[in-house]
């Protein structure tokens, strides 16, 4: 049995869309076809990997299917939208093996920052928190759909577009200083004086939400990706507990608790929905002087690199110490 690969980065840009169809700009679609192997570098033997662009083939899913040992029994890209559904299609996939309309409607609405923000407010109720609430920023994320809405305390806040990844479609700005923002609507978050990106990497299936395990990786100041840092759960927490300046016992109760109030929030509100990998940014900030946890900063319902950061480390232990999209890529080209 073998699986069928799509590094489809774009894949958010086709959900900001809200269209049947989208082609990404030439740049995101020269990356696509740069990165596609990626994700054979944690693959199994006899998975294949495509770029979207190669999906133009009308029944090229026959003609791949006639080349391979094993039967295609999964579809798996990057991302799932309405416009990769209609691609895949066309390639000749048979529509039992792809999402139905109506789960990708959902899954658009789940990868809004709206959504984000309705969940952040979810997740800050839940009495599980009671008693690390002081490890804690104070959940300030707000979802305004124009400037009419938008009344802060003066201060750094950074502004997110309802639909994007990486950092694109950030802006930051002073509120109180330089209020001219554009394009509603946008998601409104203070903007913190980082120390370390991190996230929690979690499958959503039919029997529940599974926990895979941290992940360690580094953005820049308006949270565009660099790189993932591969290692051991324990070399990760390590990171994440410097960072704190804290005692290892103190993170891993502080971690344990975010990690179960996420999962039971997930099982009741998104479960039902959606079936795949998710990942929850998170950060670890000085909060005036404090070092607290930021733990809602982006979902992300799709494969992310977080999570073939863990892959690699199952499959290559400490072989590779980071891995990028362009690193990774030479080490499949090679």
């Amino acid at each position: 049995m073998a699986r069928l690969f799509i590094f489809n980065c774009s894949n958010d840009m086709a959900l900001a869309s809200g269209a049947a169809e989208y082609m990404p700009p030439k740049s995101v679609a020269r990356m696509e076809e740069m990165y596609s192997g990626l994700p054979l570098f944690v693959a199994d033997e006899g998975d294949v990997a495509l770029a979207p662009g190669e999906l133009a083939i009308r029944d090229g899913f026959r003609q791949l299917c006639g080349r391979l040992p094993e039967p295609i029994t999964e579809v798996c890209p990057w991302g799932w939208s309405k416009p990769m559904r209609n691609r895949l299609l066309r390639f000749g996939v048979p529509e039992s093996m792809l999402p139905d309309v109506p789960t990708l409607d959902i899954l658009r609405g789940l990868s809004s920052r709206e959504f984000g923000a309705k969940y952040a407010e979810e997740f800050y109720a839940r009495p599980t928190l009671a008693d690390i609430r002081h490890a804690l920023v104070s959940n300030r994320m707000r979802y305004v759909s124009s400037a009419d809405g938008l009344s802060l305390p003066d201060g750094t806040y950074i502004a997110k577009s309802p639909w994007s990844s990486s950092g694109r479609g950030n802006k930051v700005f002073v509120y109180g200083k330089e209020v001219t923002l554009t394009g509603f609507p946008r998601l409104i978050d203070r903007f913190y004086d980082k120390v370390l990106d991190f996230a929690m990497e979690f499958r959503v299936s039919a029997t529940g939400t599974r926990y895979l395990g941290l992940s360690v990786f580094k953005a820049d100041r308006e949270g565009r990706y660099e790189f993932n840092y591969v290692g051991s759960q324990t070399a990760l927490t390590e990171k994440i507990r410097q960072a704190m300046s804290t005692t290892r016992q103190a993170t891993d109760h502080i971690l344990s608790l975010i990690t179960a109030t996420h999962v039971s929030l997930i099982d009741n509100i998104v479960a039902g929905s959606y079936h795949g990998p998710l990942g929850i940014d998170m950060m670890v900030v000085n909060d005036a002087g404090t070092m607290r946890i930021h733990p809602i900063v982006e979902l992300n319902f799709r494969m992310n690199m977080g999570i073939l950061a863990l892959k690699a480390y199952q499959k290559y232990a400490d072989r590779y110490p980071t891995i990028s999209l362009r690193s990774m890529a030479d080490v499949v080209q090679a």
